[in-house]
């Protein structure tokens, strides 16, 4: 994501003392962009993004990480006077990295083989007619 390349470009310019200008071309963005990025206010959503974040980072650390986005909204909307919507909630989790532990274990297997008939004494057709 852009964030991400304009963070790499923020932290390296501070550290290996290159010019701003070598990084942004380096990165493929630019510079006025990367400058627009640094001052740029935080919207409403921001704000409150920021705000459920530790909600939902609690109810994970409460859960061992077994809940999705599915019961993550649904224990969000339990809990609080506000209503979030599965998707905004969804896009937090994967955002900072926060997902369930839990996997389907898979003991069966739908693999079937192909049946191979074969044709004995009849002549099958080089091309289809």
């Amino acid at each position: 994501m852009k964030i991400q390349i304009y963070e790499s470009v923020q932290e390296t310019s501070s550290d290996e003392q290159c010019s701003i200008q070598y990084l942004c071309q380096l990165a493929g963005i630019s510079r006025a962009s990367y400058y627009k990025w640094i001052h740029r206010k935080p919207s409403r959503v921001d704000i409150e993004d920021a705000r459920i974040l530790p909600l939902i980072r609690a109810i994970a650390d409460e859960n061992n990480s077994l809940f999705g986005y599915q019961k993550m909204t649904y224990a969000l909307n339990n809990n609080s006077d506000v209503k979030y919507n599965r998707k905004r909630i969804y896009r937090i989790m994967a955002v900072n990295g926060i997902e369930s532990h839990f996997r389907i274990d898979r003991r069966h297997s739908t693999y079937r083989k192909q049946r191979i008939t074969y044709w004995i004494g009849i002549s099958m057709p080089k091309h289809r007619i």
